[in-house]
């Protein structure tokens, strides 16, 4: 339980948060700056420090750079507090930032952006295996799925139930038993002494976790679990803080029960499960270096690719493409292993198109949305990405299409809105509804839509299907003539009546049928199938036929009125019985028999069109207000009183302003 020796790496940085292995060295950030260190001669020192960024702040160290990774994409992320405020220069701009949330910076292009917002002071930071992203706030102890990034997004994926949290993690190691392989750790050190353990779901698009029981429990009061990793060995490594003094404003800087010397690193084993022999990777060739990626452990496979960060570029593209090719990608282990490969490429930004449609035939969803993911990250460097990304657009697996989305907002233009079309035309979820939303807005969508139709281009197949659900109604009355643009028109409560009229018209023309017996066969198919929306326009046509054509489908009107399924729909047929029959005498006396038909018939009064009429129901209505027909009871407002009137659905008391006669 004690070190054999300690060696000073490096010495005279200042206030260090969080450092990272990269290049054959590894990326520290010492406030203000971030740094590239390596050892060059092989004593452990490193004789290289390249400033690599500068202004990162160090106004509160509390706040600044912590949970650093090297993302699959090759760039480093980071997280940051509110209370630091960072001009952050680069060789070619200052990016200023007062935002709390993850920041990233690619270490080989000097790229710098803002990522994720979430805060107020974010501690953890973590990336699954096939690349999902999860960040965690310190302080309010909420964890987000980083499910768009570019600065956007904050949608919590667990419910948080103690704070706060200094560091998260993912166990993965086959030492352990199945059940907790992937889990999602999460370290708290104040309202929980452990480490909290989250079961991790895929329900559609979403991704969720769910708490099971923890992995540590402390009784001790200073245990401050503070980062978790898992080691080569398989074993859980858990640095604890060990201090009594935990807060930086509530205790004077030099209390002297703050231990500064003194913490504590717990090795947590599965009993009567044998340890793993960790793998040895620095130095080795490229080819034994990537055997890495066939083991079962995420940290095991990262380390692999971190190692091959430090290597010559053409060595590691011509070594790692001979060792891909022997892979069966329908073989889960390779299937992994060969996404491992794509992400060698992509950190050394070397794209692999040819791999890349390998890795997307894998049987495992995950890997094919790593893939398009990708592909959207190679943007400059796609040929023939259309087929790719609108065969995502199409895949079975949610997951993949919203991947397919984000990517396609990287791309831009036609193609780009061709990949939102098929994929709105497929089963939705509300995180696929999120993705779709924010694609739309960043492509116009919609105004590209809009402007093929203007100028009469020919429209696909899946964007014929979205433009009958979301293009304008003036948009759709543009579009070639058939059936289906009828109906959608139809189907549109905002719709005007003359484009209402024209496609009763219309469709009537194309069915060689006569406008009424068809206004019932589509009133009759939406009360029965939905969208009741739609019934608003239908009733509009319906209630604008003649009193005498009305009369001739007399019965179907007071079908519709007694035993349709929406409210809507009855409405409807009390509406146009009264207009058939010219009185409201025989609707009020069918509608007597119970209090549900006497509400329909009160909600249908405001919408009769003839005022004449409508102004002769005013006694009727009004009657109801102080006492019901005899075969029916008074209206129960509250336990100790009891209303002669009708209530509407709302149960409020009826009053005759509600309905305009």
């Amino acid at each position: 339980g004690v070190a054999d020796r300690c060696v000073t790496f490096a010495d005279e940085l200042n206030s260090v948060t969080g450092f990272e292995f990269w290049g054959g060295g590894m990326l520290v950030a010492a406030l203000p700056e971030i740094w590239f260190l390596k050892d060059t001669d092989g004593d452990d020192v490193a004789d290289v420090k390249i400033r690599m960024l500068q202004g990162v702040c160090s106004s509160d160290s509390h706040h600044s750079a912590n949970a650093m990774l090297v993302g699959p994409d090759g760039w480093l992320y980071w997280s940051r507090g509110i209370f630091n405020v960072a001009a952050m220069e680069t060789p070619t701009q200052t990016v200023r930032s007062g935002q709390s949330g993850v920041h990233r910076f690619n270490p080989r292009t000097f790229e710098m952006e803002f990522h994720f917002p979430i805060g107020p002071n974010p501690h953890g930071d973590v990336i699954d295996q096939w690349g999902y992203q999860f960040a965690n706030d310190g302080t309010s102890g909420t964890g987000s799925y980083v499910n768009i990034g570019k600065g956007l997004g904050n949608k919590q994926w667990f419910q948080m139930r103690v704070r706060p949290v200094a560091a998260t993690g993912i166990l993965s190691s086959s030492h352990f038993p199945e059940k907790n392989q992937g889990n999602f750790l999460i370290c708290n050190t104040i309202g929980f002494l452990g480490v909290l353990q989250h079961e991790v779901k895929y329900n559609g698009a979403d991704i969720r976790a769910v708490e099971v029981e923890p992995i540590v429990v402390s009784a001790d009061p200073n245990f401050r679990p503070s980062d978790v990793e898992v080691g080569g060995d398989g074993a859980l490594y858990i640095s604890d803080w060990s201090n009594a003094i935990i807060g930086h404003m509530q205790h004077n800087m030099r209390d002297p029960n703050r231990d500064r010397e003194h913490g504590r690193v717990y090795r947590v084993t599965a009993k009567d499960r044998p340890l793993l022999t960790p793998m040895k990777l620095k130095g080795k060739p490229i080819d034994e270096v990537c055997r890495a990626f066939l083991t079962k452990e995420n940290s095991v496979r990262y380390r692999g690719r971190l190692e091959l960060s430090g290597r010559d570029t053409k060595e590691v593209v011509t070594a790692v493409k001979a060792w891909a090719s022997k892979l069966d990608i329908t073989k889960t282990d390779h299937a992994q292993a060969l996404l491992e490969c794509l992400w060698v490429f992509e950190e050394h930004r070397v794209p692999q198109h040819e791999l890349l449609k390998t890795v997307y035939k894998a049987a495992e969803p995950r890997v094919r949305a790593a893939a398009i993911r990708t592909l959207g990250h190679w943007t400059k460097d796609a040929p023939e990405w259309e087929n790719t990304l609108l065969s995502a657009a199409r895949d079975e697996s949610a997951l993949v299409r919203a991947e397919a989305v984000k990517s396609a907002v990287n791309f831009g233009g036609p193609a780009a809105a061709e990949v939102v079309f098929e994929v709105a035309n497929r089963p939705l979820d509300p995180e696929l509804e999120t993705v779709l939303n924010y694609a739309r807005g960043q492509l116009h969508v919609d105004q590209q839509l809009q402007e093929m139709i203007a100028a009469k281009k020919s429209l696909s197949k899946a964007a014929m299907l979205y433009s009958l659900r979301n293009a304008s109604v003036d948009d759709l009355m543009k579009l070639p003539a058939n059936e289906v643009v009828y109906e959608a028109v139809l189907s549109r409560p905002n719709a005007s009546l003359p484009a209402l009229r024209d496609s009763l018209t219309g469709l009537s023309k194309l069915r060689k049928a006569s406008a009424l017996p068809l206004l019932l066969t589509l009133i009759e198919q939406r009360d029965a199938n939905g969208p009741a929306e739609s019934l608003e326009a239908l009733s509009l046509l319906m209630a604008e036929q003649p009193a005498a054509e009305l009369k001739k489908i007399r019965n179907q009107l007071e079908t519709f009125a007694i035993k349709g399924k929406l409210p809507k729909t009855r409405e409807l047929g009390y509406v146009c019985w009264m207009l058939a029959d010219k009185s409201g005498d025989g609707a009020f006396v069918a509608a007597s028999q119970n209090k549900e038909s006497l509400r329909d018939l009160l909600n249908a009064v405001p919408s009769i069109s003839d005022e004449g009429l409508r102004g002769s129901l005013f006694e009727a209505v009004r009657s109801l207000m102080f006492e019901l027909p005899p075969n029916l009871k008074a209206e129960n407002e509250s336990a100790a009183l009891q209303q002669s009137g009708i209530q509407d659905r709302k149960s409020t008391r009826l009053n005759s302003s509600h309905i305009p006669l």
